[in-house]
């Protein structure tokens, strides 16, 4: 099975200042789901801003794109986040959706281009 880590997509630059800060957080995160049989194949990074409005940022699918191939089960996998953005993208993929609900202002219909 192939897993595909997405951290938080972000601008490049403040990826970098948060990896400083943080860093510790996201290895732990995959050092975690290590410890649980779960290795990641890839981590992929939007080094967009969404100003940009690029269509590489979540829920646009353009960084994934080689995932639409018969080789892998996109109906059968999962995308997991705390964002409805992450929602929409598991929609886009065509696969399933596991939301974690910890802050009902992260996501807003505002964030994911709703009024």
């Amino acid at each position: 099975m192939n897993w595909l880590w997405l951290p938080i997509r972000m601008g490049w630059e403040r990826h970098q200042t948060l990896k400083k800060i943080s860093g510790r957080s996201h290895n732990f995160m995959l050092d975690t789901f290590a410890g649980e049989g779960v290795n990641f194949s890839e981590v992929v990074i939007d080094r967009t801003f969404a100003k940009d409005n690029a269509p590489t940022r979540k829920p646009g699918t353009a960084l994934l794109t080689k995932y639409f191939s018969a080789d892998y089960d996109l109906k059968n996998s999962y995308v997991i986040g705390d964002r409805l953005n992450d929602v929409v993208l598991a929609k886009n993929l065509g696969a399933k959706a596991i939301f974690l609900r910890q802050n009902d202002t992260l996501g807003s219909t505002r964030s994911i281009g709703q009024t």
